[in-house]
C-alpha cells in the first residue's frame, strides 16, 4: 500500500449533522473515532469523519468483489468464517460550488485488524447507508459506509482511506477506538420523527428535553417552521441547516454553535437571540427584527442581512464576508473584530456603529449612513463609500486608500493621525475637521470621467475643484481683487458711518467688504484679516476711537502693499502707534482723513479717497513691476580716483 498518509487529526471535527466543531485535543494527535482528516484530492479538499464502526454490519447489496466472487461460484457456505463489517463516514467536499473542477471518487479504504492483517474494501452497500464516493462541490455532506469482510474473530483496529487506487494517493488513518473528543455514540436518523412530535408540544416542553438529554444531538434540517411562536427555543448545537423559520417569534432563542447553513429567517423576531459561534453561511435574515442580537464568532458569509433590522445588535468577531446587508438597519451595532471584506452596506443605517480596528477592504457602502460611526485604525481599502454619511465619525489613525467618497459627508469627522491614500473625493463635504491627518497623498477631487487632478490637504479638495471648474468663482475671486473695498472699524454706536461708507463705495462700482470688530469680541481676527486685506483693491480704516483699529491691523498693514485710508471724526487724534505705522509704511499707509460730518465725508469721498486710494495703488503696481538693477564697481572706479564727476 504505497500511500502518502496522514495520521493526525484536523483541528475540528464533524459530526452526522454539524460541521467544524473545535478539538480540544493536543495538535498531531492521533485520529480515531469521532475525529476528522482533511484529504487533498485533485484540486478538492475532502473532510471525512469516522463516525463509528458497525458490526455485524446488514449487506443490502453486493459491491464489485462480492458480485465476483458469486460468478465464481462462492457461496455463502463458503464464507461461514468470516463476519461483515462498515466503517461508518462523514464526507464534506469543503471546495466552492462556483470553482470549476473535476471531482475525484475515492476509493475505498483498507482495514488492519489487531494483529496487522489487511482487508480491502468490498464495495457492498449497508441497509440505509449508500456505499463509499466522495459527494460533488457544493452538495451537502453525506453519511456512508465502507464494507469489509474479515475473520469471525478478527478485531478491527486500524483504517486508511484513500483518494485514488493510483500509488502515492492522498489518504488519511484513523484507530478504531472512540475518541476522547467523542462525546456523543452515533446513531440513526431514527430519532427525527419524535423530536418533530416534540417540538410540536411547546416551547416549554422542548427546552425541558434538552436539559434533561444535553448530549443528543438535535435534527431539524430542513424543517419549516415558519409562523410559529418559538420565543425563548434552545436550538443550540442543533443542525438547522435549510430549516425555514419565516415570520416566526424567535426572540431570546438560543442557536449557539448551531449548524444552520442556507437556513431562512425573513422577516422573523430574533430580538436577543443567541446565535454566537453559529455557522450562518448563506442563511437570509430579510427583513428580520434582531434588536440586541448576539452573533458574534458566527461564520456568516455569503449572508443576507438586507432590509434586516438590528439596533445594538453583537457582531464581535464575526465573520461577515460577502454578506448583503443593503439598506439594513444596524445602528450601534458592534463589529469589534469581525471580518466585512467585502460586505455590501449599500444605503444601509450604520450610525454609531463600532467598527474599530475592522477592514473594510472592497466594501460597498455607497449611500450608507455612519454617523457617529467609530472607525478608529480602521483599514477602508477599495471601499466605494460615494455619497456615504460619515458626520462626526471618528476615523482617527484610519488608513483610508484607493477608495472613493465621492459625494461624501465629512462634517465634524475626526482625522486625527489618519492617512489618506490615492482616494477620489469629489464634490465631498469637509468641513471642521477635527484633528490633523498624519498623511495625505494623491487625493483626486475630478470624477471618474474627467482627468485626474490631485492635491495633498482634504480640506482645500473642494475649493480647488471650484477654481478649475466654476466660471463664476473665478470670476467673484478676480472682482474681490478688482473691485474689492476692506472696510475697517468698531461701528456699533456710529452704524451710520458704515451705511454712508457702503453706500458711496457701491454708488462708485466698487465692491464693499464690511468687518467690524465689535463683533464678537473673544476672538483673534489677525489671520482673518490679513486674508481679507491681502485680496482687496483698497483700504478704508475708521480709526475714531482710540481702540477702533485692534492690533489685528498692526500685523496685516507691514504684510501687503495694499493702499490704507484712515479716517477719523475731526478733534479725535489716531491711536499712539499709528503714526510709527505711516513712517514706515507710507508707501501704501495714507494720511489720516479728518471729517467734520458723515454728509462732508460723502460729498468728497471719492476725491478725497478713492482717487487717491487708486493713485497709490498704480504706484505700488509700479513699485511691485520694476526690475532690480545691479550696480557695478567698475561705475565707480574715477570717484575712487579722485575724479569728482557722477557716473554716467
Amino acid at each position: 500500500m504505497d500511500w502518502v498518509i496522514t495520521k493526525a487529526a484536523d483541528s475540528t471535527c464533524d459530526t452526522e449533522s454539524r460541521s467544524d466543531l473545535p478539538r480540544s485535543l493536543p495538535r498531531e494527535s492521533p485520529a480515531e473515532i469521532g475525529d476528522s482528516i482533511t484529504i487533498h484530492t485533485n484540486g478538492d479538499r475532502i473532510k471525512v469523519t469516522v463516525l463509528g464502526v458497525v458490526d455485524p454490519a446488514v449487506i443490502k447489496s453486493r459491491g464489485i468483489k462480492g458480485t465476483l466472487a458469486m460468478l465464481l461460484g462462492e457461496g455463502e457456505d463458503d464464507r461461514q468464517d468470516v463476519r461483515r463489517i462498515a466503517v461508518m463516514l462523514r464526507m464534506r467536499n469543503l471546495e466552492d460550488a462556483s470553482e470549476q473542477g473535476v471531482v475525484q471518487g475515492i476509493c475505498g479504504g483498507v482495514l488492519f485488524d489487531s494483529n496487522g492483517h489487511e482487508y480491502p474494501s468490498t464495495g457492498d452497500n449497508v441497509e440505509n447507508c449508500p456505499s463509499v464516493w466522495v459527494p460533488n462541490r457544493g452538495q451537502q455532506p453525506k453519511v456512508m459506509c465502507d464494507t469489509f469482510e474479515i475473520p469471525e474473530k478478527a478485531k478491527p483496529a486500524l483504517y486508511a482511506l484513500a483518494t485514488s487506487g493510483e500509488g502515492r494517493a492522498p489518504a488519511g488513518e484513523w484507530r478504531l477506538k472512540r475518541s476522547r473528543q467523542a462525546s456523543i455514540e452515533w446513531k440513526p436518523d431514527c430519532g427525527l420523527k419524535a423530536q418533530r412530535q416534540l417540538l410540536e408540544t411547546g416551547v416549554k416542553a422542548w427546552n425541558a428535553w434538552r436539559k434533561a438529554h444535553p448530549k443528543v444531538e438535535v435534527h431539524l434540517a430542513s424543517e419549516n417552521l415558519n409562523g410559529r411562536d418559538l420565543k425563548g427555543i434552545d436550538l443550540s448545537r442543533a443542525n438547522l441547516e435549510g430549516t425555514n423559520f419565516a415570520g416566526s417569534d424567535l426572540t431570546n432563542a438560543n442557536f449557539s454553535q448551531a449548524h444552520a447553513r442556507s437556513a431562512l429567517f425573513p422577516k422573523a423576531k430574533v430580538s436577543s437571540a443567541d446565535f454566537s459561534e453559529c455557522d450562518l453561511r448563506r442563511a437570509s435574515f430579510f427583513e428580520a427584527y434582531a434588536d440586541q442580537a448576539h452573533f458574534d464568532r458566527a461564520v456568516m458569509v455569503d449572508a443576507t442581512l438586507e432590509k434586516m433590522q438590528a439596533y445594538a445588535a453583537r457582531f464581535c468577531g464575526a465573520d461577515l464576508s460577502d454578506v448583503r446587508g443593503i439598506e439594513a438597519s444596524l445602528v450601534d451595532c458592534n463589529f469589534k473584530g469581525a471580518k466585512l471584506e467585502k460586505a455590501d452596506f449599500t444605503g444601509a443605517l450604520l450610525d454609531g456603529a463600532v467598527m474599530s480596528g475592522v477592514s473594510l477592504n472592497g466594501n460597498k457602502l455607497t449611500g450608507a449612513w455612519l454617523r457617529s460611526a467609530d472607525l478608529q485604525s480602521a483599514v477602508i481599502e477599495n471601499v466605494s463609500a460615494y455619497g456615504a454619511n460619515l458626520q462626526a465619525a471618528d476615523l482617527t489613525c484610519a488608513t483610508v486608500s484607493d477608495s472613493d467618497f465621492s459625494l461624501a459627508t465629512l462634517v465634524n469627522a475626526k482625522l486625527g493621525n489618519a492617512i489618506i491614500v490615492n482616494t477620489r473625493v469629489f464634490g465631498i463635504s469637509a468641513w471642521d475637521i477635527k484633528g490633523t491627518p498624519k498623511r495625505q497623498n494623491e487625493i483626486i477631487i475630478t470624477p471618474e470621467d474627467q482627468p485626474r487632478v490631485t492635491v495633498n490637504d482634504l480640506e482645500v479638495a473642494n475649493f480647488v475643484y471650484l477654481l478649475l471648474n466654476n466660471e463664476k468663482i473665478r470670476n467673484a475671486i478676480e472682482t474681490i481683487g478688482r473691485k474689492g473695498v476692506l472696510i475697517l472699524g468698531r461701528f456699533t454706536e456710529r452704524k451710520h458711518v458704515l451705511e454712508a461708507i457702503k453706500d458711496e463705495i457701491s454708488r462708485l462700482d466698487l465692491l464693499p467688504i464690511v468687518f467690524d470688530f465689535e463683533r464678537p469680541t473673544n476672538r483673534d481676527f489677525t489671520e482673518t484679516v490679513m486674508t481679507l486685506a491681502g485680496m482687496s483693491r483698497f483700504i478704508v480704516a475708521d480709526i475714531t476711537a482710540p481702540k477702533s483699529v485692534p492690533l489685528e491691523l498692526q500685523a496685516a498693514i507691514p504684510n501687503y502693499m495694499v493702499p490704507l485710508v484712515p479716517i477719523l471724526a475731526e478733534g479725535e487724534n489716531p491711536f499712539s502707534m499709528f503714526e510709527d505705522l505711516w513712517k514706515k509704511y507710507r508707501d501704501w499707509v495714507l494720511e489720516p482723513l479728518h471729517y467734520e460730518s458723515v454728509e462732508q465725508l460723502t460729498r468728497v469721498f471719492k476725491q478725497a479717497v478713492v482717487d487717491p486710494a487708486n493713485e497709490r495703488l498704480e504706484f505700488l503696481q509700479l513699485r511691485k513691476a520694476e526690475k532690480l538693477v545691479a550696480r557695478r564697481a567698475s561705475d565707480y572706479e574715477d570717484r575712487a580716483s579722485g575724479n569728482t564727476e557722477r557716473p554716467a
